[in-house]
């Protein structure tokens, strides 16, 4: 085996463990945003008691067989796509210097998101409708998807591809800033992860926010996103509708972000150490 294939299949091991760590740690965050959205609800903590109380602890656990399955298949394709372009680019471009801090990760990232996205969408739909509701109905979910899954893959898409540019972007300039400085690589990657993610995370939440209401009510099944935001600007009295479940989106996904980035480097030294104790 080339070191090259060998690089990709322990990205790919790795990145499906990270993931799966940081799932764990983070999906409660992901049923209280979907809830908060869907149900045009904008306390965090107050909402969170609720679900709790009235549904039980496993409830923010709702989807979460699904998100494994799909979030840890999903990143193992997309991190060795990730590589297998940037490498690619690198290799045919090696004089432009410059185009490797912004224009290679834009390209690469947006790339390998518009494939990972296409491929994984319908899980990503049934992960949303099952989280945003208690007692959970096959009958709502096929109904939904029929209606609205065209319109709901393109919002879907849009907000998966910018939040993916603005992370790799942020992280790949991050790292070359962070590289001469005397910060242990747990803390460099922790910082780069979170602050990348959390970026990402609230430049792209007005998206999220149609598109959860887009994916969960049949009665939006046929407007445009254009009729949806007029719905939630006058449902919620302004602006502010559309940062509905800011807290739990910005911490889910900054704490997802630090975590796989941590995770990732951990998995992938014990692997890569482990792959050659048996050369």
């Amino acid at each position: 085996m080339t070191s090259r294939k060998e690089s990709k299949t322990i990205a790919a091991i790795s990145s499906t463990l990270c993931s799966i760590s940081s799932s764990l740690v983070t999906h409660p965050f992901q049923v209280v945003k979907i809830r908060q959205q869907s149900e045009n609800q904008g306390k965090f903590l107050r909402l969170a008691f609720e679900v709790y109380k009235k549904e039980g602890l496993m409830t923010f656990y709702n989807g979460f067989s699904y998100a494994i399955a799909t979030n840890g298949l999903s990143l193992g394709v997309y991190l060795y796509l990730y590589d297998s372009c940037k490498l690619m680019l690198l290799e045919r471009y090696k004089g432009f210097h410059d185009e490797h801090k912004v224009i290679f990760p834009l390209i690469t990232s947006g790339i390998t998101r518009f494939i990972t996205s296409s491929l994984f969408f319908p899980f990503e739909c049934f992960k949303t409708v099952k989280q945003s509701m208690h007692g959970f109905s096959w009958v709502h979910f096929y109904q939904m998807f029929r209606q609205q899954g065209l319109k709901a893959y393109w919002i879907t898409l849009q907000r998966d591809i910018l939040a993916t540019q603005i992370y790799w972007v942020f992280a790949e300039n991050f790292k070359i800033f962070l590289s001469d400085r005397d910060v242990p690589d747990f803390y460099k990657n922790l910082l780069i992860g979170g602050v990348s993610g959390l970026l990402g995370a609230f430049i792209t939440l007005p998206l999220d926010v149609i598109k959860t209401q887009k994916q969960t009510h049949l009665e939006n099944s046929n407007k445009s996103y254009f009729q949806i935001s007029k719905d939630i600007y006058q449902k919620n009295k302004g602006i502010k509708g559309f940062f509905l479940g800011y807290q739990a989106r910005m911490l889910r996904v900054s704490t997802y972000g630090a975590v796989l980035m941590t995770t990732y480097e951990y998995f992938y030294k014990q692997i890569f150490t482990l792959y050659h104790s048996y050369d």
